[in-house]
C-alpha cells in the first residue's frame, strides 16, 4: 500500500499526488462520494499500488470511491482488497472507502 499525500486538487476532480515514501507524483481523476467532508490538501489516500499501475487489468486514470457497504462496488472481505483505499486525515485514524463501479 502506498502513502499519498494530496498535493492539490484542480476542477474537483483532478488530483496531484505525491508517494510520502518515494516523492514520485500522480496525477488522477478521483470522485470521492459518501464523505462528509471534502477531500482537501494535506490529506492522505492509502491505496493499493496496482490501482496507479498501468499495466494492472482493472487500471483506470479515474476512479470513484465511496461508502465501503455501497452497493455498487465489489464485496471486500479484507482492508487489504486492492479497490479498498484508505483516507487519513489531520492525524486521525483512517477511514475505509471501496472503489465503486457505475
Amino acid at each position: 500500500m502506498l502513502k499519498l499525500q494530496v498535493l492539490s486538487i484542480t476542477n474537483d476532480y483532478y488530483y496531484k499526488l505525491i508517494d510520502i515514501d518515494t516523492k514520485q507524483v500522480y496525477t488522477h481523476i478521483l470522485e470521492f462520494t459518501s464523505l462528509k467532508q471534502p477531500i482537501k490538501t494535506g490529506d492522505v489516500i492509502i491505496i493499493h499500488k496496482e490501482l496507479l499501475n498501468p499495466q494492472y487489468p482493472g487500471y483506470n486514470s479515474s476512479y470513484t470511491f465511496g461508502s465501503i457497504n455501497s452497493i455498487y462496488g465489489k464485496d471486500v472481505n479484507s482492508s487489504n482488497d486492492t479497490d479498498v483505499i484508505g483516507l487519513k486525515r489531520d492525524n486521525k485514524k483512517a477511514i475505509a472507502l471501496k472503489r465503486l463501479y457505475g
